[in-house]
């Protein structure tokens, strides 16, 4: 008996990238990967549209720069298509704004790309908690084949030359200048976003209000009770603490889907 299998070849490669060295990782696969089955590269710069409180801002600039073992490059874009003309593969720029992981998703099923690949930061621990990893939220969320390149898997040191070149010039008005992608608002996406959070506070007021409740003068004795040499009312404290945690964690993961 025979068994044919339709194999879908590689048309569009979308690669994602925001100039720190895990998406320059993905710069190199996703021209490797194009140029193997004569694919276009679509690389996609996208600004983070969602505020963080200034106290964020610090920590997460902090972060990055802890996390960066090359400097930051803030013309990823141009990088991608010099690499590409470079290796004879085809590079089309698109720039946006938004909710990155979104945005992204949304660009891939516009534009039919059969691939994502994106690069990887290697946030651990606590960062990762706070703010979350954007290509675990589109390997998550995409219904096409995501390729995620971690940091300091590949060699960038034959980028470095490109780097500096662009670094030295600017060419305003130049034909390689990126496509500015639609803002993408839709309301039924919005109203869903907000019941989402409505039920979210909902449930952290309810976890706070069954913690004073229990640690109020008519359950004093029971706030007493001693569980594993603390007091419960202490353990109802520190539920109402990694309850916040939690949901807060929730929230960004799905704001980020």
């Amino acid at each position: 008996m025979q068994i044919e299998a339709e194999v879908k070849v590689l048309e569009k490669v979308l690669v994602a990238m925001d100039g720190y060295e895990a998406s320059l990782g993905a710069i190199k696969k996703a021209v490797e990967i194009a140029g193997r089955y004569g694919a276009e590269v679509v690389a996609v710069q996208v600004e983070e549209d969602v505020p963080l409180l200034p106290m964020e801002k610090e920590t997460e600039s902090v972060n990055r720069i802890r996390e960066q073992q090359m400097p930051f490059f803030s013309a990823p874009l141009e990088l991608a298509t010099a690499y590409g003309q470079k290796h004879g593969v085809s590079v089309r720029q698109v720039k946006a704004r938004g909710i990155i992981t979104a945005v992204i998703l949304k660009i891939a099923q516009d534009l039919g790309v059969d691939m994502i690949i994106i690069g990887d930061s290697g946030r651990q621990g606590l960062q990762k908690l706070h703010f979350g990893s954007v290509s675990e939220s589109v390997v998550r969320s995409s219904a096409i084949p995501v390729l995620v390149v971690k940091k300091g898997s590949l060699d960038l040191s034959d980028l470095a030359p490109l780097m500096t070149e662009i670094a030295g010039r600017t060419v305003p008005g130049s034909p390689s200048q990126p496509e500015a992608a639609p803002g993408i608002f839709e309301t039924d996406a919005f109203r869903k976003r907000m019941r989402f959070s409505f039920g979210l506070l909902g449930l952290y007021s309810l976890i706070y209000f069954l913690a004073a409740l229990f640690t109020s003068a008519q359950f004093k004795e029971l706030a007493q009770v001693e569980i594993l040499g603390l007091p419960f009312g202490v353990w109802l404290g520190l539920s109402v603490f990694a309850g916040g945690l939690g949901i807060t964690r929730v929230y960004l993961v799905k704001e980020g889907s």
